[in-house]
């Protein structure tokens, strides 16, 4: 069974984009490298976790299609426009999805 991203996140399934916006803020502060107390490889893991989470839902067509078919059928591929598209993949660079969102990559910031 694929990841439940909004179990990730600690929001419910309905949850408006406000919502999913304050879920990834707390939990991108509480495991991003610079703040968090867990050892550095297992805040990255979940740092890189909670950023995937986000991207997903913070996507219309994306989260559309993981609210249908999951996290795993997501990963395998998924159409936009009449379109296969190729499956998604986490790109793996956290930091620039937390640059994004707080338009700082400095958790002190």
């Amino acid at each position: 069974m694929g990841k439940d991203y909004y179990e990730i996140l600690g929001i419910k399934r309905n949850s408006e984009q406000d919502e999913i916006a304050k879920g990834y803020r707390k939990l991108g502060l509480k495991y991003h490298p610079q703040l968090s107390k867990l050892d550095p490889t297992t805040s990255l893991q979940y740092f890189c976790l909670v950023s995937e989470a986000y991207e997903v839902l913070s996507d219309p067509v994306k989260r559309a299609f993981f609210d249908k078919y999951g996290e795993e059928m997501l990963k395998e591929g998924f159409f936009s426009d009449g379109e296969l598209k190729g499956g998604y993949r986490f790109n793996g660079n956290p930091e620039l999805i937390f640059e994004e969102f707080f338009g700082s990559n400095n958790a002190f910031g």
